[in-house]
């Protein structure tokens, strides 16, 4: 009798532990995509900052094993980076304040790379936003909206990208060149109740708007704004995929960001995920039911 349980135990044990790797399959097709830029010295900062990335090796040995240390500056508005609603409002939250409940929730991309085109100086209007949501409905509370601009194409070329050149101390912002969401376009955003809005252009406002409005209207609402998007945005669904953006805890009006998203399954993934489970209810049971039989009969 204990040789039948020993072999119907090897049976188990090899059961689960092909329930085992089905579920681990299913975790890591869950794919995760990286929406930022690296921080380099050619990374895009706002002309008026009086500098951009800088690295450096302060502190090495071999000696009696490898260590190495250093330092980094940089602007808050730098690469792909989050400004907090205290860069345009002196009442609002900062970045280390921002509950983590702002800085993550359901994607939704807003593709108007068509419209853009090569249209440096396109406003997003609140017609773009609602053509969108006739076709996929209205904006979820607590999403966050991605605008699928695609201008990263031209990114990390200053005079393609943001219009100049230019830096510190012979910065000219009036050439500055971009595209951008209308400040009315903002306001419907804030009406749907979002968590979040991000852009893949170096600002939410268009590089010839003077008043920075759209900044204003969402830093009054409190929202935080993603700037910077890579390029990888267009490779995310319209909607579906769920967003994490999780900054530096740091007291400041921004600062660089790491924002993933992570991409719903495939039907075909979702099947294996509902086989691993039945697996693993079936042999939870069959262990269960072996032992009873073993305590019976012993």
């Amino acid at each position: 009798m204990l040789n039948k349980f020993i072999a119907f135990f090897i049976i188990i044990v090899n059961e689960y532990a092909q329930c085992d790797e089905l579920i681990n399959i299913q975790f890591k097709a869950n794919e995760i995509i990286d929406l930022s830029y690296d921080l380099t010295e050619d990374s895009i900062y706002w002309p008026n900052n009086k500098r951009g990335f800088d690295f450096k090796i302060t502190a090495t040995s071999d000696d009696p094993f490898f260590y190495a240390t250093g330092e980094f500056c940089v602007p808050e508005h730098i690469g792909t980076h989050i400004d907090a609603p205290r860069h345009f409002n002196n009442y609002k939250s900062r970045v280390a304040s921002l509950p983590l409940s702002k800085l993550m929730g359901p994607g939704i991309v807003i593709d108007i790379v068509e419209k853009v085109g090569n249209n440096s100086d396109y406003q997003i209007k609140v017609e773009d936003i609602v053509f969108h949501e006739k076709q996929y409905g209205i904006l979820p509370q607590g999403g966050v909206v991605l605008l699928h601009t695609g201008w990263s194409r031209f990114y990390p070329d200053r005079m393609k990208y943001i219009g100049t050149k230019e830096v510190y101390p012979n910065q000219k912002m009036d050439q500055l060149h971009l595209p951008g969401l209308h400040w009315e376009a903002a306001s419907l955003l804030i009406q749907r109740g979002i968590n979040m809005v991000a852009i893949d252009t170096a600002s939410i406002d268009s590089g010839q708007t003077t008043e920075s409005l759209s900044h204003r209207v969402l830093a009054e609402a409190d929202i935080p704004i993603l700037e910077n998007i890579n390029g990888e945005l267009s490779r995310l669904p319209t909607m579906g995929a769920y967003i994490i953006a999780l900054p530096i805890k740091i007291y400041g009006t921004g600062t660089p960001v790491r924002v993933i998203a992570i991409l719903p399954p495939s039907d075909a993934q979702t099947v294996v995920m509902k086989q691993s489970v039945f697996v693993l209810v079936t042999v939870v049971a069959a262990i269960g039911t072996v032992r009873i039989l073993y305590l019976w009969f012993s």
